[in-house]
């Protein structure tokens, strides 16, 4: 059995800060590609930068420009998942650049999509 102990638990309000690691620093939730749904955390926009191009721009920035990404869901216009990749070139510490493809790996635009970050805040 183990044992969990804790010194101190603080709220401080919905703020991007936070004392804990592995705690997911950002999430979106993007509907169309470009409006942002309703479940976002260190969310400042989202752009549509072309089919199959969304930027998310984070309203605090990270350490720096290399932070682990995961993606929740995604689903295409007729309702099937599609192929989602995230960080290239585009990618900064407050902008995170990310690709979806359908299966034959054409750029598709996403009806729904919701993606984690997780790494040190600036």
């Amino acid at each position: 059995m183990s044992t969990l102990q804790v010194t101190n638990i603080q709220a401080t309000g919905e703020t991007a800060s936070r004392a804990v690691s592995g705690v997911a620093a950002s999430s979106v939730s993007v509907e169309t590609n470009s409006t942002l749904g309703s479940f976002n955390l260190n969310i400042s926009s989202v752009s549509d930068g072309g089919t199959g191009v969304l930027s998310v721009n984070m309203l605090v920035a990270f350490g720096g420009n290399i932070y682990n990404y995961g993606i929740g869901s995604s689903i295409n216009g007729s309702g099937a998942g599609s192929t989602v990749r995230g960080a290239n070139s585009s990618t900064t510490a407050s902008l995170y650049s990310i690709r979806s493809y359908d299966s034959s790996n054409n750029a598709v635009d996403l009806s729904w999509q919701a993606h984690v970050f997780h790494g040190d805040l600036s």
